[in-house]
């Protein structure tokens, strides 16, 4: 296989590089190393010695001595210089995995489980580089890059796999989708928000349960609900009557409440929405 370079930094200080090579130039020009290190605050150095990785797979163009941004290094940086990961993420994904040193490692690997200290000896191998040093660290780096992009995925403490980039996203989005959240805000400034609470349940009026629960429901015109919950701590000795004359009391606060606010938003006055945490007796 053709010698192919490898990073020789970590990978923050290597995505922080990318990002640089966007921040300092054009897609065609040629970009000095000073340039990015004026943007990025890191030596030219240690710029220097990540081009020929950088080139090789496909972010910057080699002429000589010169190295231009391509358009696919424009793309990684500026996803990373707008923390607009995933299309940073996307764009890497594409290049590194038609590298040629990817192709071997997946066939490498050949659907095991492999620890850190195993890729990296499978990298040192397949790039020809001494996995010692200042080369180790650029040889991590290069794990850490395929388990940022999605080529590995994480299966263990310090161990990997071969992971289905199509699979980990619909897993994502299926996580995003079905978590709730803690607070149901309005859908707009002016848009109306009715509320109804359950009436007591005879469980709420027996004392001696742990929690009982009061829920009322959020209902926006748009169709967005939601289920608010509020906790009361009860006492075994408390009279049965004192505890159904606190839910109602809490029915009827909270349909004061709804009055208000509805006659603020006829009025077209914004008033800050009031919640319920915690009622005690």
């Amino acid at each position: 296989m053709t010698d192919h370079p490898v990073p020789k930094t970590q990978i923050d200080s290597l995505k922080t590089i990318i990002e640089g090579y966007y921040e300092a130039g054009a897609v065609g020009e040629e970009v000095e190393d000073e340039d990015v290190a004026e943007e990025i605050e890191l030596s030219s150095d240690v710029i220097k010695r990540q081009k020929r990785f950088l080139a090789d797979i496909g972010l910057l163009e080699k002429d000589g001595y010169d190295y231009t941004l391509l358009e696919e290094g424009h793309e990684v940086g500026r996803g990373l210089a707008f923390d607009r990961n995933d299309d940073a993420v996307e764009a890497l994904y594409d290049l590194l995995d038609g590298w040629e040193v990817t192709e071997q490692l997946i066939s490498d690997i050949d659907g095991e489980v492999k620890s850190e200290e195993e890729l990296v000896d499978s990298l040192a191998y397949l790039t020809e580089t001494d996995p010692n040093g200042r080369k180790k660290t650029g040889l991590t780096a290069l794990v850490h890059l395929y388990r940022w992009v999605g080529i590995l995925s994480q299966a263990g403490e310090n161990k990997y796999k071969l992971s289905d980039p199509d699979t980990e996203r619909s897993e994502d989005q299926t996580v995003e989708e079905t978590s709730t959240p803690d607070v149901v805000e309005e859908s707009g400034k002016n848009t109306p928000t009715t509320k109804s609470l359950s009436e007591p349940t005879p469980e709420e009026q027996v004392p001696g349960h742990s929690v009982p629960e009061t829920t009322h429901k959020v209902q926006t015109e748009e169709g967005i609900s939601g289920d608010i919950t509020i906790d009361i701590e009860l006492k075994g000795d408390d009279d049965p009557d004192n505890v159904q004359a606190l839910l109602l009391a809490i029915r009827k606060g909270l349909h004061d409440d709804l009055s208000k606010e509805s006659e603020a938003v006829s009025n077209g006055k914004s008033e800050e929405h009031k919640s319920l945490d915690k009622f005690e007796s």
